[in-house]
């Protein structure tokens, strides 16, 4: 084989070897590495051979161009294998966040953790928020949250921070069923944002996730409200309709404000949020029961004129979904949600046009003498 052939063959063989093993696809990283999307790095790329600076190079180019993989092995390799490069602290966190984007926890959390112990300061502190993100993603809440507690208690923690921590700390109390403890995190993480008073774009989008989850607060205490009971006392009925629409409107109003918040993410969740709370507020009271004297033909009459009356809810409901799927089009927003929204709007449009269908012959009806 000619010379000038063999770096080609190389890959070729590099290529087919990783196809074989179902290490999946590979890339050609910024230093010429084969990295694959497991993370590892075929043998013979040359990753071994370099030095400090080289590494740091090749993996700050790859976190640039969004290969995560070839930077989580390049700056993996220059932590584990030059321990007293000026380098290496930098590295541990830009690993940490390699490996987080790759959805390697444990190995996110191990870099994190030993930044978060090597020294102090804002670098330290971001990588001991980020490890207390990577524990939950594992499920272990708890040291989640201690660990939080521990940034929280941390002397000198800039407010940025500080708020960042808070409103993390608020996720884990709303989720753990102590929505009061998230309520009052919540409104001191606002209350240092607001004493901050910065736009940075990570402060801005840490302030909207504070009031989405302000919003999931009243949500859950939507939730958790009683259903009115449509067939029981009148007088009944409508004291509970007026306090679950407050408490409908109390949500809306916070999910509003993460919209005006200015961040494009959290402002297609809050504007699904508001869809779903009206969707809720429908299906529970359309399912209430209806009174017990009534015989079957009563029955459905019955259940008829409840779904014409609340009808106003899912019609809400689909201008809020319109809301969100057009502001995720103009925002250039993706994702699940997004998916999501678009399915609930397509459904509730059917829901709409069907209960139209069925209701226009009534409508239509002509009286006596026509």
């Amino acid at each position: 084989m000619l010379p000038a052939l063999r770096p080609a063959a190389g890959l070729v063989l590099a290529v087919l070897a990783a196809c074989a093993s179902g290490r999946g696809a590979a890339r050609r990283g910024a230093g010429g590495e084969i990295a694959f999307r497991d993370g590892s790095v075929v043998e013979g790329s040359g990753i071994d051979a370099k030095n400090d600076e080289e590494l740091f190079a090749l993996g700050v180019a790859a976190e640039d161009a969004g290969d995560e993989a070839t930077a989580a092995a390049a700056l993996g390799r220059l932590v584990d294998a030059f321990p007293s490069s000026p380098r290496r602290l930098e590295a541990l966190q830009r690993a940490g966040r390699a490996e987080h984007a790759l959805g390697h926890w444990e190995k996110a959390l191990a870099r994190f953790e030993e930044r978060a112990r090597a020294s102090a300061g804002p670098e330290a502190d971001d990588a001991a928020l980020a490890a207390a993100d990577c524990l939950d993603r594992l499920g272990r809440a708890r040291e989640a949250a201690a660990a939080l507690e521990a940034v929280l208690a941390r002397p000198g923690l800039e407010p940025g921070r500080r708020a960042r921590a808070l409103t993390e700390r608020a996720v884990l109390q709303l989720r753990a069923g102590r929505p009061e403890e998230a309520e009052r995190s919540l409104e001191a993480a606002l209350t240092t944002h607001d004493a901050a008073a910065g736009d940075d774009p990570l402060d801005r989008a840490a302030r909207a996730k504070a009031l989405f989850y302000l919003g999931e607060v009243a949500r859950a205490r939507l939730r958790a409200a009683p259903t009115p009971d449509v067939a029981g006392d009148p007088q009944a009925t409508r004291a509970a309709l007026e306090a679950q629409s407050d408490l409908l409107l109390a949500a809306q109003e916070r999910f509003l404000s993460a919209i005006r918040a200015g961040d494009a993410g959290w402002a297609v969740a809050a504007s699904s949020r508001i869809g779903e709370l009206y969707e809720e507020l429908h299906a529970g009271l359309v399912g209430a029961a209806p009174p017990a004297s009534l015989d079957p033909r009563s029955t459905l009459e019955y259940r008829a004129a409840v779904r014409e009356e609340v009808r106003v809810l899912l019609e809400k409901a689909v201008l809020a979904y319109q809301e969100t799927v057009s502001l995720a089009r103009r925002t250039g927003a993706s994702g699940a949600l997004v998916s999501e929204a678009e399915e609930r709007l397509a459904r509730l449009r059917t829901e709409l046009s069907r209960e139209e269908g069925e209701s226009a012959p009534q409508r239509a009806a002509p009286g006596p003498g026509m």
